[in-house]
């Protein structure tokens, strides 16, 4: 008599016995999806249709020097926390390093502009000098 040995399946008891691992799987993907970064044009139009706040982590030396964007928090409260954060530096990598570093201290709705400050002004959206 031959006799096959089945596998077992904990993986799948595993998957459903807690209560938190969809929770948990839904956790990661939002925060994933918050630090997704967005175009110079995408962010123009969050902060258009007041979905977002721009906040421009560049030195204000530089932004004197370079110019800045209307609708920029600097080191003023936020008015509404409930928006979404979106950051920008100069080329759009400190402003992406710094909103993981956000998400990790807990406040996921950030992102960064792609190509920051450079690439908004080369596409000729709304500066102020």
């Amino acid at each position: 008599m031959i006799t096959t040995h089945q596998p077992e399946m904990t993986w799948q008891s595993e998957l459903f016995a807690s209560s938190t691992s969809f929770a948990a799987v839904m956790e990661d993907r939002s925060v994933a999806e918050g630090r997704q970064r967005l175009s110079p044009r995408a962010a123009f139009q969050e902060l258009l249709f007041e979905r977002a706040h721009l906040v421009d982590i560049r030195p204000p030396d530089q932004r004197a020097i370079e110019g800045g964007i209307a609708q920029t928090l600097h080191s003023e409260g936020i008015a509404n926390p409930g928006l979404r954060l979106i950051l920008l530096c100069q080329d759009g990598h400190a402003s992406s390093l710094a909103a993981d570093a956000l998400a990790g201290l807990g406040v996921h709705r950030t992102t960064a502009v792609i190509g920051g400050f450079d690439a908004w002004r080369s596409l000729g959206l709304p500066v102020r000098a």
